[in-house]
């Protein structure tokens, strides 16, 4: 966030560019294409990664779709981070709903609302570290249990930020548990997104592992939140890797791309 303004992250790096101002993690490509949600999951596509087929409702005329889509929706600004918009009626069933979150959308948020398929399964955030050669960190679950009866299992508005509420309660971030060979895909599911949205030094891949076992993207987040409560420190934690290596971890990998003979001398020591 740059001015209390999401969407001038993109201008912010780009003039760091523009005066040669080295910094970490992404410029303003890579956070363009983080904004704009639609285009990422074209990015996907591409690399044959699998993400919720869905539709863009811009707010002047004229729909976009990836697909023909299959109710429940799940409704959300189209650039808007930090779950902006959404909340427990997110989800929606029919065609009539699915218009009615739109517009509010539009209304409330000022931005084009995109419309995916709800993907049922486990969140798990899996943090990324690199450029040339990203590695995956311990992959990250969303614990819901504590969740009121009938509740959404997602991280709306006040499940993230309103700290009294049952959401944010019932909620909580955990390593996750699964089998050798399903963390492994899981990491290179995310791997693979990283490379494909050109992340830069670091970042957070946010992925639905389906009952059926199918993992997808949800969104890629270069330069994700990096308090010492956040959930990449954790996992760079489960890592081995405590908070103040994993900052200068960040910011050696900045110098290597800004410096690239800085790489070379740290390996020799000279």
């Amino acid at each position: 966030m740059f001015a209390d303004d999401l969407l001038l992250e993109v201008p912010a790096a780009g003039v760091y560019d523009l005066l040669r101002v080295p910094h970490t993690g992404g410029g303003p490509g890579e956070f363009y294409l983080a904004q704009d949600k639609a285009l990422a999951k074209k990015l996907l596509a591409y690399e044959q990664i699998l993400y919720p087929r869905f539709a863009v409702f811009p707010k002047e005329a004229g729909l976009e779709t990836g697909g023909n889509l299959r109710m429940p929706l799940f409704v959300k600004p189209l650039c808007a981070d930090a779950s902006i918009g959404i909340d427990a009626h997110a989800l929606v069933h029919d065609a009539n709903e699915l218009m009615r979150r739109v517009l509010k959308i539009h209304d409330e948020v000022n931005d084009a609302a995109l419309a995916e398929e709800y993907i049922e399964g486990r969140e798990l955030y899996v943090g990324v570290l690199g450029n040339a050669e990203p590695i995956a960190l311990p992959p990250i679950e969303v614990d819901f249990s504590g969740m009121p009866a009938g509740a959404l299992h997602v991280l709306d508005r006040a499940a993230k930020w309103e700290t009294e509420s049952a959401v944010y309660k019932g909620t909580k971030s955990v390593i996750a548990k699964l089998e050798p060979e399903l963390e492994a895909r899981v990491k290179k599911v995310a791997v693979d997104a990283y490379r494909a949205l050109r992340v830069r030094d670091y970042g957070r891949v946010d992925l639905r592992l389906a009952p059926t076992g199918e993992i997808y993207v949800i969104e890629v987040n270069p330069s994700c939140y990096l308090e010492r409560s956040s959930e990449l420190a954790m996992a760079a934690g489960a890592a081995g890797i405590e908070y103040e290596d994993l900052v200068q971890k960040i910011v050696d990998l900045a110098i290597e791309r800004f410096h690239p003979r800085a790489k070379a001398r740290r390996r020799t020591g000279k």
